[in-house]
């Protein structure tokens, strides 16, 4: 028995009385398999002086294959990474499937991720007539928070009765934000100066800011109609 390395597959003949010619055969030709697989094998003495012959099997076992991928790392949720693996010797593709966890594949090697966590990852080959089937090769990629920006839509307000509640903007847009006022969820209603801090509440993203809402006093405007001109007329004498 041997195993497929590319190369041909000669089986040696031993003879008694040694170093008699002999012409060996494989499935009726003389030139050597190279390809995984059984071939029945006949080794015939040629010399004029002796005669003799003998029938064998000769089996070209399948050879290993090993997948070398070494994984892309822990990851941030928003990141997009291209896997890539080296295969072993039989040229079929690798192929990347989620094993578990926050985790999907797009056209055969782009990660991406849907949340937070431990993703698995494989990389996995087939085999084919020479090659039997790599093994699998797992791979545990944690996921944390993407980092997102906030700002302050406006933090100046005009006093009108109403509570003054600030707008906490992200990049991306759309994230879940949490706003208080001097640690407060209740927006001011008074004029003056508060402390105002914005977190991000998405399990997905991290980020805060900080900043001061100032309301301002509002204009007021007396009403006060005009007075009318009064005549006064002397008393007669």
């Amino acid at each position: 028995n041997q195993t497929y390395d590319g190369n041909a597959r000669n089986v040696s003949v031993a003879t008694v009385p040694v170093g008699l010619t002999t012409e060996v055969r494989y499935d009726g030709s003389l030139t050597p398999p190279i390809a995984a697989g059984t071939y029945d094998v006949s080794a015939t003495v040629i010399d004029p002086n002796y005669m003799g012959t003998s029938l064998e099997v000769l089996t070209v076992g399948k050879a290993d294959q090993v997948i070398q991928f070494g994984g892309p790392g822990d990851q941030v949720f928003d990141a997009e990474v291209t896997l890539t693996a080296t295969g072993g010797a039989g040229g079929e593709p690798v192929v990347f499937t989620v094993v578990s966890g926050p985790g999907e594949i797009a056209g055969g090697d782009l990660l991406s991720f849907t949340g937070i966590g431990d993703v698995v990852i494989a990389a996995s080959q087939t085999g084919d007539e020479n090659y039997y089937a790599a093994g699998s090769v797992p791979r545990t990629i944690t996921v944390t928070p993407a980092t997102a920006a906030v700002s302050w839509s406006s933090l100046s307000h005009i006093y009108d009765g109403t509570e003054q509640a600030v707008v906490a903007e992200t990049v991306p847009p759309g994230i879940d934000v949490e706003v208080r006022y001097a640690g407060s969820l209740t927006p001011p209603t008074d004029a003056g100066t508060y402390a105002v801090s914005a977190a991000i509440t998405d399990p997905n993203y991290m980020g805060a800011l900080a900043g001061t809402l100032t309301i301002t006093k509002a204009e007021q405007v007396i009403a006060f109609p005009n007075l009318s001109l009064i005549h006064i007329s002397e008393p007669t004498r």
